[in-house]
């Protein structure tokens, strides 16, 4: 700009602020921050000047650079050319799938070792790591019983399995949340009240359109009333990644203080399922490097599959019930809302 003869007395950037709270219409000035980094625009001037020759020249090369792969691939963000730069590198089998690698795995391929199944005995590694690799090597399971009846031994009947669904949007639609709050909107939850009984289904589906009344119940509130219906006061949740439930019922428990005493005992009553696989306590060599249970669940029992489901991830329920709660959606409403996503 400078050199089109336009220079700019002040640079400013224009982001959310992720300490506004919803409360009515949107004031854009309480919604938008705006920091002044003239500064560090003309700190940078040189950088760019530099490196936009640097893009110039390469532009002006008629055969394809040569770049070995590296750290860089992935920073700042992932390159779009990695899967062509790096090919069969990311298959299941290389060094590069090992799980929480981070600096091992470039000492691994800086050493010439490419595939899980070659690398050295005496390389030091995590008990996972090790069940990876000797599964890669031998096709051989790992389970740790002792850990396992250890960690089944905290179960207190009657069980609850519970997943929350939850919505985030960027431009909150609800009176007292935030910008990317995690809002539950649904639930799912099986009883078993003991190892011979079938499981009993409840589940709770606020109204789309109650985001948007205030005249209306909240349905944060109303997912709460419904909660206290449905879970009783004894037994263990069971959760997988209960961190994502407890960290959704912790902010209900700030934002509902009349209730927080029943949704903080609700996250005291919280085991986390997915210890089981991120320990290895169990380990199969189709886990690959991962414990989600998108990976876990097929591996397990094959007859299940997430790709059969018509909404079958967090982020397509987000999206689906957005569009329901914008006004945007289309399709039929009664039938998507009857649609179960179980996990």
């Amino acid at each position: 700009m400078a050199h089109a003869g336009h220079t700019p007395k002040r640079f400013s950037l224009l982001h959310i602020n992720k300490l506004f709270v919803k409360n009515g219409a949107i004031n854009l000035n309480d919604f938008f921050t705006l920091t002044d980094i003239t500064d560090l625009v003309i700190q940078k001037q040189p950088w760019v000047t530099e490196h936009i020759e640097e893009l110039k020249q390469t532009l002006q090369i008629r055969i394809e650079p040569i770049q070995a792969i590296g750290r860089h691939c992935n920073n700042p963000f992932v390159c779009d050319f990695k899967t062509y730069c790096w090919g069969n590198l990311l298959d299941k089998d290389k060094v590069f799938n090992l799980s929480y690698g981070k600096d091992k795995i470039w000492r691994l391929y800086n050493d010439g070792i490419l595939n899980l199944a070659d690398i050295p005995d005496d390389f030091e590694l995590s008990h996972r790591q090790s069940c990876q690799v000797n599964g890669q090597r031998t096709g051989a399971a790992h389970i740790d019983s002792p850990s396992i009846n250890q960690f089944l031994n905290k179960a207190v009947y009657p069980l609850y399995f519970f997943d929350f669904e939850t919505v985030n949007s960027v431009v909150p639609v609800l009176d007292g949340t935030s910008p990317f709050q995690q809002i539950g909107f649904q639930y799912s939850l099986h009883i078993v009240s003991n190892i011979n009984e079938e499981p009993l289904h409840k589940e709770f589906l606020a109204r789309a359109e109650y985001f948007t009344n205030p005249q209306v119940l909240n349905p944060r509130q109303a997912m709460i009333n419904q909660m206290k219906i449905d879970f009783g006061t004894t037994g263990s949740i069971v959760s997988y990644n209960a961190s994502f439930e407890k960290g959704v019922i912790e902010k209900l428990a700030i934002d509902f203080p009349d209730d927080k005493l029943f949704l903080r005992d609700l996250n005291n009553r919280m085991i986390d399922l997915l210890d089981v696989f991120r320990n290895a306590w169990y380990y199969v060599p189709q886990f690959g490097k991962s414990a989600s249970i998108k990976d876990v669940l097929p591996a397990l029992v094959p007859n299940l599959s997430y790709k059969t489901l018509a909404i079958n991830n967090g982020d397509l329920a987000n999206k689906t019930y957005m569009s329901m709660i914008d006004g945007t959606f289309k399709g039929d409403v009664h039938e998507t809302r009857n649609m179960r996503k179980e996990e």
